[in-house]
């Protein structure tokens, strides 16, 4: 039976319409295509469309972008956003990608993904890394607050970290909307909630995220200015314990998503994912 209001106990009756359920989508990214086949999970804000960039880039593959819908829900955790992504890329008829890559926030996504296919005895991705500092265990995550305001200040946010704070919810969505309107196109009352969510939502899963040991391939890609990371081969060794390499990319964290650096991130991918696939000292 449905679920009945107070409006069906005078009378009227009014349906109740249940959420739609949480899911994945598995957006290509790039146009022509190849045969190898690699996935995307995205930064903190869900947002896809600034992978296209770089992945217009890689000739002979064929990349999806992993896409939340409606939005990430509450009390949403890594290793569902991981599992979401692997199911809509199942659906797609490419069950095992010969490759995952993760961005910011989207690299312990990525990293849960790959663990979960090899830990089920599936053909081991290879695992590309784009700017996070990755630690084994927990990891040091700022407050949901403090993580939506970083994101609004490398897009443009005036604000002092103690002014957003003290601000409602509704005003620091307003301010994010105001300042960030050149960066983040298409920001509106929406649409900045659903990102101010994500972002939320995304800081609170990670918080309760055990990182464990890799044993496969993977590749690590840092930004040569970023604030976020620095490289630290001692600390990846120790998540990444079969054959890791890094590389060094000019520009800041945010930069790395831009059309500017994209034939520099595509390179670096595309170095990475080759030599990671020949054998060791070849």
């Amino acid at each position: 039976m449905k679920g009945h209001t107070a409006e069906a106990e005078k009378g009227q009756y009014v349906e109740r319409t249940p959420p739609p359920p949480t899911r994945a989508l598995a957006v290509k990214l790039n146009g022509a295509g190849g045969a190898r086949t690699a996935m995307l999970y995205p930064g903190i804000d869900g947002g896809v469309d600034v992978a296209t960039h770089f992945s217009a880039r890689l000739p002979g593959w064929t990349v999806y972008g992993v896409l939340t819908a409606p939005a990430v829900p509450a009390g949403d955790s890594i290793s569902a956003m991981a599992a979401r992504g692997l199911a809509a890329m199942a659906r797609k008829g490419r069950p095992d990608p010969d490759c995952v890559i993760g961005f910011s926030f989207g690299c312990f996504v990525a990293l849960e993904a790959a663990q979960q296919l090899w830990s089920a005895g599936r053909p081991a991705p290879t695992l590309v890394l784009i700017d996070a500092l990755i630690r084994l265990g927990a990891q040091e995550v700022p407050t949901a607050v403090e993580s939506i305001w970083q994101f609004a200040r490398t897009a443009g946010l005036t604000a002092s970290l103690a002014e957003f704070t003290a601000w409602d919810v509704p005003d620091r969505i307003t301010a994010i909307i105001r300042d960030c309107a050149r960066t983040l196109r298409g920001l509106d009352l929406e649409t900045g909630r659903r990102l101010y969510d994500n972002i939320e939502r995304g800081a609170e899963a990670l918080s309760g995220y055990q990182v464990a040991a890799y044993p496969g391939a993977t590749g690590v890609v840092v930004a040569s200015d970023s604030t976020l990371t620095r490289p630290d081969p001692q600390l990846w060794r120790e998540v990444f314990t079969g054959r890791c390499e890094v590389t060094v990319v000019p520009g800041t964290h945010i930069e790395l998503m831009s059309p500017q650096r994209a034939d520099d991130v595509a390179a670096a991918v595309r170095w990475l994912t080759d030599g990671l696939t020949r054998p060791a000292g070849s």
